[in-house]
């Protein structure tokens, strides 16, 4: 979707026009995920979650000429939704980390207890998509291995 609209402007038009007609939120575009930002896969969710209706009935145009294979489901956006919770805390505590340039310990720890709780609140719910499951158990054990050999550093004892 998002080199569609980056790159046809016929389909970037259409698309524009089926989001006015619709009443949706601008802007009406889905950006492109960058591996260079992390975040970004979260944007273009958040902005495909916003114009889903939109996207639905462009997809199905002709002049779009999109690959049935290629279509966005109900599923789709469902699990979009679902990444979206535990991922804008993520982006949150990253960019407010980034932005402030080198943090003090004693800062970080309180934030990284947060995140671990709200992984184990998702981790835990019984209401979890199975391939969100999956995917936060990744995250949660790469999280937990990093977060371990804190337990190790002089400065996290002395900042305890």
């Amino acid at each position: 979707i998002t080199q569609k609209l980056a790159f046809s402007t016929p389909a970037k038009n259409l698309f524009v026009t089926l989001c006015r007609e619709m009443n949706v939120a601008t802007p009406h575009n889905v950006p492109r995920a960058v591996k260079t930002r992390f975040y970004s896969a979260l944007e273009s969710m958040v902005a495909a979650v916003r114009c889903e209706e939109a996207i639905k009935k462009w997809q199905g145009r002709r002049e779009v000429n999109w690959p049935q294979a290629n279509k966005l489901s109900d599923e789709d956006f469902a699990l979009f939704r679902a990444l979206i919770g535990p991922l804008q805390p993520a982006k949150d505590f990253i960019l407010r980390f980034s932005v402030t340039g080198a943090p003090l310990i004693a800062e970080v720890i309180p934030v990284i207890d947060r995140f671990s709780k709200m992984l184990d609140k998702s981790l835990f719910d019984p209401k979890t998509v199975p391939a969100l499951h999956n995917a936060l158990l990744r995250g949660w054990k790469l999280f937990q291995k990093y977060y371990g050999l804190t337990d190790e550093s002089l400065f996290y004892r002395a900042a305890i």
